[in-house]
Parts: C-alpha cells; structure tokens; sequence
C-alpha cells in the first residue's frame, strides 16, 4: 500500500479573528487557493490575536496565540507577546511553529504602517519584521502577500521596512501605488508582482444566503430601490470624521427622499473588543442624526454572520455607498453599482488594479452627485453586465498571489532549513 503523502505546513500571518468579514474573506481565498492548487494535503497554521475552535472548524485551519496580547491592557509597557523576559515559553512555541512550516505568509493588507513608536518590537511593522527574522534565521521562505503601504516618515521605519522585505522569497502588493512609494524612499524592492485583492479571487456568495440573515434580524425587504450601506467610524482623523458622518446621514436622506427607497446599514467589522472597530456602534450614531420621520426606512444588520452570508446581504441592495473597501469588493462580486469613498488614495489604486475605478469617488465628492451617480448606474440594465465581466478579469488577476504561494511550496526546502529542521526535531 502507497504511504499517504506528507502534508505541506504554511502558516498565515494577517489580521485575522478581530471580526473584520473582509479579512474573513481574504483568510478564505488564501486557503482555498492554495489548497486547490498544491499537490497533496496542505495544513494551515493560523497565527491570530484571539484563537478559536469556531474559526478552526469554519476555514478548515489550526489557529494559535500571534505576537500580540489578546487584550489592550496586557500590551502597555510591554514588546511583542514572546519577547518580554517573563514570556520566553511564548517565543520558543512559536519560534517552533516557523521552523515547523514550510512555507511562512505574512499579510494582506498593511503592514508597512507607521505605528507611532520606534520601538524594536511594538506595533504592527514591529510584528512583520521579527517574522522576518524568525524566516530568516531558520531558511523558512517568507511570502508577503497583497501588502499595501501607507505613508513612511520616521527613518527607523524605512530601515525596518527595508530589513524586513529583503528577506522575502516573494512579495505582491495589491496596488501599484505602493511599490512605486517605497521606491522613491528609496527602498531596494526584491522582484515583485501587483494583482487585485484577494477578496476578488474566490467565487461571488450564493444569494440564498441572505435569506438566513433576513430572518434572523426578521427584516422584510419592501423595495426594489434599497441602497446598502458599508460605513465606519473614521476616529483618527476628528475632522475627517465628522465629515464621515455628514456625507452617511447626507446620502441616507436623499436616497430615501429622493429615489424613493429605504437604506440598509451592513457592518463589515463586529469587533467586540473596539467600539471603533466595530461598524455597528458607528451606524447608531449615522441613524440618531436623521430626521426622525425618516428612520420607519432606515433597516440595520446586527448580529453576527459569516462574511458570505453578508456578502449575499448586498445581491438585495439596488445599490451600495461604502466608506469599507472590502464592503464594496462583496457589493461588487454580487454585480451591484456601487461608490466607494476613498480618503487615503490607496482604495483608488487597489480597486484600479481590479479594473473598478470609475466607482471610487473622492471623499469630499457632495452626497448629491454620489446619489444622481447611483441611481444613474441602478437604473441602467448594462451596469450589471460591465461589472460581471470586469468581475471575471478581477478575480483572474487575484489569483496570482495565490499562484506564487504554490510555486514556493513546490520548491526543495533549503539547507538551512533542513538543519535547522533537524536540530529541533
């Protein structure tokens, strides 16, 4: 009898478990993708900040404790979960589970941040670049995959940034923006590749899904013209905020007065943690400045789903206004007009890369023309087939950050790492 083959181990290192349907999403095509693609069995280690036998089960993964405290208050005045002198057990375990990968990938999304500290291990940067080191010192291939970056302006950061990539055996950004940036700070990028995001590369949601959460909020849908709405609390900025909230209430009051039909608040982040993190916290305060005869037409999703059960949420909408990206990747996959509001650049370059331009607005574009733009794109029977079609190159081109990640794991270990592999064996 044939001996079964070995699985391959990859461990995925992103921001998953903080509730956020997006990053469920992006976890999901990279498991899928890659499991369709590798020859043999292939078993996922999930590093997250909260591990759950619910997200186990759910995505098929092992998840275990990231760099990161599970709580706020456990992080103050301390580095990275592993590298405090009282929690060396923490670094050897997972020090253990990269040794133990073949193939280690970090991201999407954004890791090339400033963090606010120069500090050698706190914040988000701090966790890719120690990963980077782990990969490194143990001849584990480190893929970063899909990462977008944000403006760079303290010289530790640009340093660590540099340290960090220059270990990568591969690397994808999922916008041109970014690579372009960090070339003119200077940085020396390892060969690169861009393609759309990875939310765009599995299979659209199937509608039926919807009926679930339907019932369950017990939520008739009375029209044809309802506009869905992916809107999140802006706290960074106090200013930007306030205009956040302005436009939401802005576009909710001339949709229902003008086109005629009620609006759909759908949260893409139910963060239990972070009261900014969690959309719905945000919705109350949109819905508490409309006028009062308006809210019998404002509907509101609030429990808690699965991301393909909210992307389903959106085939119902006529139209979606989003101020979450990832919000209107989900409202485009289920070919519905959509505007997305970009007050950062970075949505404007991700979503050119995918072909979907033409629907991020800037964030300073009057709510009047957002409506006159939906409702012309709602109304217009050609709309759904153009967003079809671009919809299939979008997904196509997702699907090269899973292609490189196969190609890795198809690759010979190093010496390295097979001595460092023996040596903890």
């Amino acid at each position: 009898m044939a001996s079964e083959s070995v699985p391959k181990r990859v461990m995925l290192y992103g921001f998953y478990s903080q509730g956020n349907y997006g990053d469920d999403a992006l976890l999901d095509a990279i498991v899928r993708g890659v499991s369709g693609s590798t020859a043999g069995p292939v078993e996922f280690t999930v590093p997250v900040r909260y591990p759950s036998g619910d997200m186990d089960r759910r995505f098929g993964v092992r998840t275990i404790q990231n760099l990161e405290y599970n709580r706020r208050a456990h992080s103050v005045g301390r580095w990275l979960h592993g590298m405090n002198p009282d929690d060396g057990e923490a670094f050897d375990e997972f020090l253990s589970e990269v040794i133990a990968s073949d193939l280690v990938i970090v991201g999407p999304g954004q890791y090339l941040v400033e963090t606010g500290v120069d500090a050698l291990f706190r914040g988000i940067l701090a966790q890719l670049d120690a990963i980077a080191e782990f990969c490194g010192m143990t001849g584990t291939p480190l893929y970063a995959i899909a990462l977008t970056a944000e403006p760079l302006v303290r010289p530790f950061s640009l340093v660590r940034v540099q340290n960090s990539l220059s270990k990568c055996a591969a690397l994808t950004f999922r916008d041109s923006h970014s690579p372009s940036y960090l070339s003119s700070c200077g940085i020396e990028l390892p060969d690169y590749a861009v393609a759309a995001d990875l939310a765009f590369a599995t299979p659209s949601a199937d509608v039926a899904l919807a009926d679930a959460v339907f019932e369950a909020e017990g939520i008739t849908i009375p029209s044809e013209r309802l506009l869905g709405l992916a809107v999140h609390d802006y706290y960074k900025d106090a200013s930007l905020r306030k205009g956040f909230v302005h436009l939401a209430v802005d576009v909710c009051r001339l949709w229902i007065e003008r086109v005629g039909g009620p609006v759909l608040f759908i949260p893409q982040s139910v963060n239990h943690e972070d009261r900014h993190a969690d959309d719905r916290y945000f919705h109350e305060e949109v819905v508490a400045h409309l006028p009062r005869g308006l809210h019998t037409e404002v509907l509101r999703i609030r429990s808690v789903y699965q991301f393909d059960q909210v992307e389903a949420v959106y085939s119902r909408c006529a139209a979606a206004f989003c101020t979450r990206m990832h919000g209107a990747v989900f409202s485009l996959k289920q070919a519905v007009p959509t505007a997305l509001m970009d007050h950062e650049n970075k949505r404007r370059a991700c979503f050119a890369q995918a072909g979907f331009e033409e629907y991020v607005h800037p964030i300073d574009t009057p709510a009047e023309q957002i409506v006159s733009v939906l409702e012309g794109l709602a109304a217009a029977p050609r709309t759904a087939i153009h967003v079809r079609k671009t919809l299939d190159s979008a997904r196509s081109s997702a699907r090269e950050h899973v292609r490189v990640a196969s190609e890795l794991l198809a690759a010979e270990a190093s010496p390295r790492k097979t001595w460092v592999k023996g040596l903890y064996q």
